[in-house]
């Protein structure tokens, strides 16, 4: 893996700092199951075999008949032709795991501004755009479904897979503002006595997130290749797959079937691993934290903190397994990701 980078910063008036840089990243020989375990069938068919069509599936006399080496090859006195055609005629999948040969290119450009806390605010503000594109087709991912265990199309051309990444989210923004409340000594309001000793020396801080969703698993509900890849992919008809309306409204009809047609038997498909025009609902997250830090005496501190995770109560929907074309309940969103709002009180002695 080989990381590289360059930015440009400049410091302004007003205790302010912006900055301007690229990141990039390029990996190769990677392990085609990311931080999962995938594995590569080395059993199945070439794919100029599958211009047989159906002649594979005919049945033909079984060489293993009767042989008990064969397993449960050995009981039957024919055998589907495909499987004799197949490199190992006499196993079924074999499965080569933790293979390693992928590839992934990162590039990103990243915006900054900050703000130092001075005349009672401060604050940042981070945008990441970026493009991840790889062939690690067993990579996990919570929010999109890895769909029929994350195998490769054709086994014998691996490269065909390199993609948008399952990982790709092009669009991050990331805002963290602080506020000094108005109130307190040195504040415009309760400076004195009791009402400055309560509501004097407050702050407010915040993290907003905004996050584009990950690039979609376009798969057929039912592998026809007749190939032993196990997976199949439909053909893109060139209609958009992104159906109008926001998220919630759109929870029953996600992604538009009309952008896919089937593949016929004995093809592949010619839809790509992923698919970046159709990607999983935008993920936002706002967390409020109000923190007061109060003096007592020989150096000893206390701060309280109020803290409020996922404020607003987002849900972060996924896929679910539902990106399955040909399935009744394909393009709908039945499960969600993340925790509900959290409120939390702390208290802290510094010394």
């Amino acid at each position: 893996m080989q990381q590289y980078s360059a930015d440009l910063q400049r410091e302004l008036r007003g205790d302010v700092a912006v900055s301007i840089g690229y990141i990039g990243s390029r990996g190769d020989n990677l392990g085609y199951g990311g931080a999962g375990a995938a594995f590569v069938n080395i059993n199945q068919l070439r794919p100029e075999q599958l211009a047989l069509g159906a002649a594979l599936q005919e049945q033909v006399p079984n060489p293993f008949f009767g042989i008990p080496e064969a397993g449960a090859f050995s009981t039957s006195p024919t055998i589907a032709r495909g499987q004799l055609l197949r490199p190992f005629p006499q196993f079924g999948n074999v499965r080569d795991r933790q293979t390693s040969g992928a590839r992934s290119r990162y590039h990103a450009v990243v915006m900054k501004l900050e703000k130092r806390q001075s005349h009672g605010w401060g604050g940042r503000f981070h945008y990441t755009w970026s493009r991840l594109d790889d062939d690690v087709f067993g990579e996990p991912t919570y929010y999109v479904s890895q769909n029929q265990g994350g195998r490769p199309l054709n086994n014998y051309d691996l490269a065909a897979e390199y993609s948008r990444s399952l990982l790709d989210s092009p669009h991050r923004v990331i805002l963290s503002p602080i506020l000094e409340l108005p109130f307190g000594e040195g504040k415009p309001w309760a400076t004195h006595g009791l009402p400055n000793a309560v509501a004097g020396g407050w702050t407010v801080s915040a993290i907003a997130t905004y996050e584009s969703g990950f690039p979609e698993n376009i798969v057929q509900n039912a592998d026809n290749t007749g190939s032993f890849s196990g997976v199949q992919r439909p053909n893109w008809t060139g209609v958009d797959p992104v159906t109008a309306g926001s998220t919630v409204d759109r929870l029953n009809n996600y992604i538009n079937p009309a952008a896919y047609k089937a593949a016929a038997p004995f093809t592949f498909g010619t839809g790509a691993r992923t698919d970046p025009r159709i990607r999983t609902p935008f993920r936002t997250n706002y967390d409020v934290v109000l923190a007061k830090t109060i003096g007592l005496r020989s150096g000893l501190k206390a701060q309280i903190r109020i803290e409020m995770l996922n404020a607003t109560n987002n849900p972060k929907f996924v896929s679910g397994g539902d990106s399955r074309f040909g399935r009744s309940s394909f393009g709908t969103i039945t499960s969600q990701a993340g925790f509900p709002r959290t409120g939390q009180f702390l208290l802290r002695l510094f010394w």
